[in-house]
Protein backbone atom coordinates (compact mmCIF):
# COMPACT_ATOMS: atom_id res chain seq x y z
CA UNK A 1 0.00 0.00 0.00
CA UNK A 2 1.40 3.39 -0.96
CA UNK A 3 1.86 6.33 1.36
CA UNK A 4 -0.46 8.38 -0.89
CA UNK A 5 -3.31 5.93 -0.25
CA UNK A 6 -2.59 6.06 3.48
CA UNK A 7 -2.54 9.89 3.51
CA UNK A 8 -5.82 9.99 1.55
CA UNK A 9 -7.48 7.60 4.01
CA UNK A 10 -6.12 9.54 6.99
CA UNK A 11 -7.59 12.76 5.56
CA UNK A 12 -10.99 11.11 5.07
CA UNK A 13 -10.90 9.68 8.60
CA UNK A 14 -9.99 13.04 10.21
CA UNK A 15 -13.17 14.96 11.05
CA UNK A 16 -11.65 18.45 10.70
CA UNK A 17 -10.37 17.69 7.19
CA UNK A 18 -13.47 15.76 6.11
CA UNK A 19 -15.61 18.73 7.21
CA UNK A 20 -13.90 20.89 4.58
CA UNK A 21 -13.23 18.61 1.57
CA UNK A 22 -15.28 15.50 2.37
CA UNK A 23 -14.11 12.52 0.37
CA UNK A 24 -13.24 14.73 -2.62
CA UNK A 25 -9.55 13.76 -2.49
CA UNK A 26 -8.10 12.54 -5.79
CA UNK A 27 -4.75 11.54 -7.29
CA UNK A 28 -3.42 14.34 -9.53
CA UNK A 29 -6.70 15.34 -11.19
CA UNK A 30 -10.34 15.65 -10.12
CA UNK A 31 -13.11 14.16 -12.25
CA UNK A 32 -14.87 16.74 -14.41
CA UNK A 33 -17.72 18.43 -12.55
CA UNK A 34 -16.33 17.75 -9.05
CA UNK A 35 -17.74 20.42 -6.71
CA UNK A 36 -15.34 22.71 -4.85
CA UNK A 37 -13.53 22.46 -2.53
CA UNK A 38 -11.47 19.40 -3.31
CA UNK A 39 -7.94 18.16 -2.74
CA UNK A 40 -5.50 16.60 -5.18
CA UNK A 41 -2.43 14.63 -4.16
CA UNK A 42 0.70 13.79 -6.08
CA UNK A 43 3.81 11.85 -5.19
CA UNK A 44 6.76 14.15 -5.95
CA UNK A 45 9.75 12.03 -5.04
CA UNK A 46 11.02 9.43 -2.65
CA UNK A 47 14.27 8.07 -1.37
CA UNK A 48 15.00 4.69 0.17
CA UNK A 49 16.56 4.47 3.61
CA UNK A 50 20.14 3.26 3.53
CA UNK A 51 22.09 1.32 6.12
CA UNK A 52 25.49 -0.34 6.41
CA UNK A 53 24.42 -3.36 4.38
CA UNK A 54 22.97 -1.28 1.54
CA UNK A 55 19.65 0.12 0.46
CA UNK A 56 16.46 -0.96 2.24
CA UNK A 57 13.04 -1.63 0.74
CA UNK A 58 11.46 1.25 2.66
CA UNK A 59 12.00 4.99 2.54
CA UNK A 60 10.41 8.40 2.74
CA UNK A 61 8.25 10.13 0.14
CA UNK A 62 7.31 13.77 -0.48
CA UNK A 63 3.65 14.27 -1.35
CA UNK A 64 2.11 17.52 -2.59
CA UNK A 65 -1.48 18.20 -1.52
CA UNK A 66 -3.35 20.83 -3.60
CA UNK A 67 -6.53 22.53 -2.41
CA UNK A 68 -8.87 23.95 -5.06
CA UNK A 69 -11.70 26.27 -3.92
CA UNK A 70 -13.75 29.31 -4.91
CA UNK A 71 -12.51 31.33 -1.92
CA UNK A 72 -9.02 32.11 -0.67
CA UNK A 73 -10.21 31.93 2.95
CA UNK A 74 -11.76 28.49 2.34
CA UNK A 75 -8.51 27.29 0.75
CA UNK A 76 -6.47 28.59 3.68
CA UNK A 77 -8.89 26.95 6.18
CA UNK A 78 -8.62 23.61 4.37
CA UNK A 79 -4.84 23.79 4.21
CA UNK A 80 -4.58 24.65 7.90
CA UNK A 81 -6.90 21.76 8.83
CA UNK A 82 -4.70 19.38 6.85
CA UNK A 83 -1.47 20.76 8.29
CA UNK A 84 -2.76 20.83 11.88
CA UNK A 85 -3.95 17.22 11.71
CA UNK A 86 -1.27 15.53 9.57
CA UNK A 87 1.87 17.30 10.77
CA UNK A 88 3.48 15.08 13.39
CA UNK A 89 1.03 12.22 12.86
CA UNK A 90 2.48 8.84 13.69
CA UNK A 91 0.31 5.77 13.86
CA UNK A 92 -1.71 3.10 12.16
CA UNK A 93 -4.01 3.92 9.24
CA UNK A 94 -6.72 1.43 8.30
CA UNK A 95 -7.25 1.52 4.55
CA UNK A 96 -10.77 0.65 3.46
CA UNK A 97 -10.50 -2.75 1.80
CA UNK A 98 -6.70 -2.71 1.97
CA UNK A 99 -5.38 -3.55 5.42
CA UNK A 100 -3.41 -1.42 7.84
CA UNK A 101 -0.22 0.57 7.35
CA UNK A 102 1.91 2.46 9.84
CA UNK A 103 2.70 5.99 8.76
CA UNK A 104 4.46 9.10 9.99
CA UNK A 105 3.92 12.57 8.47
CA UNK A 106 5.86 15.82 8.65
CA UNK A 107 4.74 19.14 7.15
CA UNK A 108 7.47 20.72 5.00
CA UNK A 109 5.88 23.92 3.64
CA UNK A 110 2.76 25.41 2.10
CA UNK A 111 2.39 28.06 -0.54
CA UNK A 112 -0.16 29.95 -2.62
CA UNK A 113 -0.09 28.75 -6.23
CA UNK A 114 -2.70 30.62 -8.24
CA UNK A 115 -6.01 32.42 -8.56
CA UNK A 116 -7.46 31.57 -11.96
CA UNK A 117 -10.54 32.59 -13.89
CA UNK A 118 -12.32 29.48 -15.17
CA UNK A 119 -12.34 28.69 -18.87
CA UNK A 120 -16.16 28.78 -19.01
CA UNK A 121 -16.21 32.59 -19.20
CA UNK A 122 -17.72 33.10 -15.74
CA UNK A 123 -16.26 35.64 -13.35
CA UNK A 124 -15.65 33.11 -10.55
CA UNK A 125 -12.04 32.86 -9.47
CA UNK A 126 -10.63 29.48 -8.49
CA UNK A 127 -7.91 29.44 -5.83
CA UNK A 128 -5.17 26.82 -5.57
CA UNK A 129 -3.00 26.44 -2.46
CA UNK A 130 -0.45 23.63 -2.02
CA UNK A 131 1.45 22.00 0.79
CA UNK A 132 4.27 19.47 0.82
CA UNK A 133 4.23 16.59 3.26
CA UNK A 134 7.06 14.17 4.01
CA UNK A 135 5.89 10.65 4.81
CA UNK A 136 7.71 7.58 6.03
CA UNK A 137 6.77 4.21 7.48
CA UNK A 138 6.24 4.36 11.23
CA UNK A 139 7.55 1.39 13.13
CA UNK A 140 4.86 0.14 15.50
CA UNK A 141 5.84 0.27 19.12
CA UNK A 142 4.69 -2.02 21.87
CA UNK A 143 3.93 -0.96 25.40
CA UNK A 144 5.64 -3.08 28.06
CA UNK A 145 3.16 -4.59 30.47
Amino acid sequence: MSSTEAVRQLMIDTAAIFAVVGNRIFPMRAPQGTPYPYCLYELQDGEPFRHLTGQSNIGHERITLSIWTKSYDEARTALEAIRDNLNGFRGAVDITGGGTTHLSCLWIEDYDISAEAPSDGSDEVIFNLDMDLLTAPAIPTTNPQ
